[in-house]
């Protein structure tokens, strides 16, 4: 190809550029950081490890002893969670999740983690639907 032909390419493809407006000549670049700037980032309850060590001790206290150990706090309902039973508790180093695990694993207790709050609530419920 001659210097006349790559030239007349170039500048039909400038100005095919020049036409596109700004705002689409950003976006590229504008996803291009975008792409650079996600990172997956630990969250705290797959990083918090905990130890404890109690017996004969109610899932009440157990659950205190969590919140003094770690930056979570429990929001239940004691009509609906029986926190009154007593629990042996042998645990070293492990998630957060695998004590709540084994604390509720006979029980019909959920549980889910949001942020610092972990929300323990009846597994199934009956719920009244009124219908009008």
């Amino acid at each position: 190809m001659n210097n006349k032909t790559i030239n007349q390419k170039a500048q039909f493809f400038y100005a095919l550029f020049q036409k596109i407006p700004i705002a689409m000549r950003i976006t590229p670049l504008f996803l291009f950081v975008l792409a650079f700037q996600l990172q997956a980032e630990n969250i705290y309850s797959q990083d918090t490890k905990i130890s404890l060590s109690m017996r004969n001790s109610t899932v009440e206290k157990v659950l205190q002893s969590i919140e003094e150990k770690s930056e979570y706090y429990f929001l239940y309902n004691n009509k609906l969670i029986n926190v009154d039973r007593k629990v042996d508790v042998k645990v070293r180093n492990v998630a957060i999740y695998e004590v709540l695990d084994k604390l509720f694993d006979s029980q019909e207790v959920k549980y889910q983690v949001e942020g610092s709050q972990i929300i323990l609530s009846p597994k199934y419920h009956l719920s009244l639907q009124i219908y009008i």
